[in-house]
């Protein structure tokens, strides 16, 4: 049974975080995550009105090896980066887990949601983070079933979400 997991990372804990730190004010979003050989080229949707320094901080950090805009649409942009290999960390431990980024979005802070074909890849993929000192807050996991069977509605208690992160 598949799990999804969400939790939060702030900014400057995760390198393409810290890379993607925009002006305040800056939405951003990870539309898709397309791993290709050795480089990781995610598509990111930037909403807020500083494009032209967001563009700038981004194509100056060495971790970047190219930016381009695809799309303009109202106060967004659609960004292609081709990342260095390094800056990925993060995106590489999702991938190695067999993970599928749901939802990926933030500017400071950061919330992802993630879905893992099971629990043993949930277990894997906490085992990695835990490794390599990526601090994540997780937020809630529940299973497409129950997602189901409550119309979606997810909440737990504080008590369950501790047996949960205990539990990982």
């Amino acid at each position: 049974m598949s799990v999804i997991l969400e939790f939060s990372i702030a900014a400057s804990d995760f390198e393409l975080g810290q890379v993607l730190m925009g002006p305040p004010g800056m939405h951003l979003e990870i539309e898709r995550v397309v791993p290709t050989g050795n480089m990781v080229l995610p598509f990111v949707w930037a909403t807020g009105d500083d494009h032209d320094e967001f563009t700038e901080k981004v194509r100056a950090n060495p971790a970047v090896r190219d930016v381009c805009v695809l799309d303009s649409v109202e106060d967004s942009q659609l960004y292609r980066i081709e990342w260095d290999k390094e800056a990925t960390r993060l995106i590489d431990i999702i991938v190695a887990s067999d993970a599928t980024v749901l939802e990926a979005r933030g500017n400071r802070d950061w919330l992802f949601r993630l879905r893992f074909p099971d629990q043993d890849s949930l277990s894997a993929f906490h085992a990695n983070v835990m490794e390599h000192d990526v601090p994540i807050t997780v937020e809630r996991t529940f299973t497409s079933t129950k997602a189901r069977e409550h119309g979606h509605k997810f909440g737990l208690t504080d008590e369950q979400r501790e047996a949960l992160v205990l539990a990982l």
